[in-house]
């Protein structure tokens, strides 16, 4: 998905964070964060347990487009939080972790729908998983 560049101008509505703070999670479940089916932007995407040894998904499907899963070894407490990057054959990756200050931009993408599901897949802890999608709704576009 490789920003397009025009002269447009998207106006957004920044809206409240979808979030998601489940106590006890079960181990293979998926909870859902985020599922909007309207054009938007997401300006943030983050996620984190309670516990040290756990392994967390974020799976995302943009635009009804295959999931994209993204893996974290999870510290306690620790925000995990998603970076774009543009992988080999100029394939857009997503990745938690991103020392390259040119890939923090000011939103990680575009989309006309946004499903978001996060899960646990060890069971080390009965820790709260936490995960929020700060975004806003598209409004207008000027020329």
């Amino acid at each position: 998905m490789p920003r397009a560049s025009s002269d447009r101008l998207s106006i957004f509505d920044w809206e409240a964070p979808s979030s998601i703070q489940q106590g006890a999670p079960v181990n293979g479940t998926w909870y859902p964060v985020h599922d909007i089916d309207v054009p938007h932007r997401v300006k943030l995407a983050v996620f984190s347990i309670l516990d040290t040894g756990e392994t967390l998904e974020l799976e995302l499907t943009i635009s009804g487009n295959a999931p994209i899963v993204i893996v974290a070894a999870a510290l306690a407490d620790a925000i995990n939080k998603v970076f774009e990057n543009e992988g080999p054959q100029n394939v857009t990756e997503f990745t938690v972790e991103d020392f390259n200050s040119e890939h923090r931009v000011s939103y990680l993408f575009d989309c006309h729908s946004l499903l978001v599901r996060v899960r646990k897949t060890t069971a080390n802890g009965v820790g709260d998983l936490n995960a929020k999608i700060q975004w806003g709704r598209l409004e207008a576009v000027a020329l």
